[in-house]
């Protein structure tokens, strides 16, 4: 269900502003990548960091307020999945440009 970026409203270009916004912090593009292989639980997603589990569930969180994250509980546990599957996509469209020699920004 892909859209002309020409018919997109202004209203979705704030919702979409507002997923680029998220998914551009290191972290939670961390996540997305480590939930990206199976949905996983708050606990196993904390044994990636380096920091405590109220940092990570902020970013989660904030994720899910968006939209890009699915949850769903299991008893007391929580259990964390994509939802919006296009985003690993759009970041595998956009990889190529940054090992290009020529990309402007290539810290290489």
């Amino acid at each position: 269900m892909e859209h002309d970026i020409s018919d997109i409203s202004d209203e979705m270009i704030s919702n979409l502003s507002a997923v680029f916004k998220a998914m551009s912090d290191e972290h939670r593009l961390k996540i997305l990548q480590i939930l990206w292989e199976s949905p996983k639980y708050v606990y196993e997603i904390e044994s990636y960091f380096d920091f405590e589990r109220s940092n990570v569930t902020k970013h989660l969180r904030i994720m899910l307020k968006l939209g890009i994250l699915n949850i769903k509980k299991e008893g007391n546990k929580s259990k964390y999945s994509v939802r919006m599957t296009c985003i690993p996509r759009v970041i595998g469209c956009l990889v190529p440009y940054f090992t290009d020699k020529n990309y402007p920004y290539n810290n290489q």
